[in-house]
């Protein structure tokens, strides 16, 4: 089935690479928007919780500060990048990823669009950059000067990632080796300005924390990748004991397809204190709910980056896959972030983390299953302040 798949994503790119072209023949002529900037990030929600903090340092920075912004991204982070990013970006071009990918009238049409303006600069922040989006969009954007990352190749054959270096004008080179993402993304956002960039940290300008609410725990069951997710059952067994030690309500939160995880949680509850509302809420509104929260148990999922974002005690469940680059955060970034992982990961972090980063680039040799519930508990427990 893996060969399948990639056989499939082979054939994907040669034929975006080649149906492509024909919407760039005919290319309108017309003067660069003066000052204009694009930015091309079509990443995940969390790759954007952890590069969005940038866009303000741009736009104070000596080199760009009179320029207007534009971010073309991803569509699912769209409600909250036009919610908490509106004053730093002029205009916004969001993009439908699976349209993208398996609508041809609706990729051509998209381009097209893209490329009717022209723009002093674009920017794809992106370090494992991939073909089909990002590299595509930048090929089709009309811009003085295009810059981007030596890219690794973990969403990308290096046969094509070669393909792809020659839509850019400028390749910014962050280093090799597992490197935190939020820190990569400093490097290369350092190396775009020509300034030191000092003193920042994943944030989010949230609701005053000092509300008064009834105190509440968020639960977040999903993941992108079902390796990711910790089983139903033992996100319900810590909920039940959450219960049982204060009254505390539990939210379920999550995208439409969790609803049913959420609903065998709030079973397996029987209580009124569960309530599930996963694919009930704005990304916006899950934000604030996180926020608000006094704790939040969650997968390696969005749900982590935002509790950076908005210093909320957090226990993120991990396998281990690609430790080091989104999970553990470093020491001394975000102390209010808490980290379990198998035992097998845990070890090798004590013993070997170097080599430990580089087995876990791809896949991770571990279980998360193998997280027990006890553990989680006693973590929770100290957070909570629980006897």
């Amino acid at each position: 089935m893996f060969f399948k798949l990639r056989i499939r994503y082979i054939l994907r790119c040669l034929y975006f690479w080649l149906s492509d072209t024909g919407v760039f023949t005919k290319k309108l002529k017309q003067e660069v928007k003066h000052n204009s900037l694009i930015i091309v990030h079509t990443d995940a929600i969390g790759d954007y919780l952890l590069f969005r903090n940038f866009i303000e340092t741009i736009k104070k920075s000596h080199k760009y500060k009179d320029f207007s912004i534009t971010l073309c991204g991803n569509a699912l982070y769209k409600n909250l990048a036009e919610t908490f990013d509106k004053n730093l970006i002029d205009d916004f071009i969001w993009v439908d990823k699976s349209q993208f990918q398996f609508n041809n009238a609706y990729r051509k049409s998209l381009l097209k669009t893209i490329g009717q303006n022209n723009y002093t600069v674009a920017i794809n922040p992106s370090y494992s950059r991939d073909f089909v989006f990002a590299d595509s969009i930048i090929r089709a954007i009309n811009a003085t000067h295009k810059i981007g990352q030596k890219a690794d190749s973990i969403n990308s054959y290096k046969f094509f990632t070669f393909i792809s270096n020659n839509w850019y004008s400028n390749l910014i080179d962050t280093g090799n080796g597992v490197i935190f993402e939020f820190y990569r993304n400093q490097r290369f956002i350092e190396q775009v300005i020509n300034e030191n960039i000092k003193n920042i940290t994943p944030s989010i300008q949230t609701e005053n924390k000092n509300i008064q609410q009834a105190p509440f725990v968020v639960l977040f069951p999903g993941a992108g990748e079902k390796q990711k997710q910790w089983s139903v059952h033992s996100f319900a067994s810590c909920a039940k004991q959450i219960i049982s030690f204060n009254k505390f309500e539990i939210f379920i939160c999550g995208s439409k397809n969790d609803f049913p995880l959420g609903e065998d949680i709030k079973d397996y509850c029987s209580s009124d204190l569960v309530i599930n509302l996963c694919g009930n809420t704005s990304l916006t509104q899950l934000t604030e709910k996180i926020n608000h929260a006094s704790l939040l148990i969650t997968n390696d999922s969005s749900a982590l980056h935002i509790a950076a974002c908005t210093l909320t005690p957090a226990i993120c469940l991990g396998n281990g896959r690609h430790y080091g680059r989104f999970t553990p955060y470093p020491d001394g970034m975000a102390n209010h972030l808490h980290f379990i992982f198998p035992n097998k990961i845990e070890q090798m972090a004590l013993t070997n983390p170097n080599e430990l980063k580089q087995l876990t680039l791809h896949y991770s040799f571990a279980s998360i299953s193998d997280i027990d519930t006890e553990s989680v508990m006693e973590l929770a427990n100290k957070v909570l302040h629980l006897k």
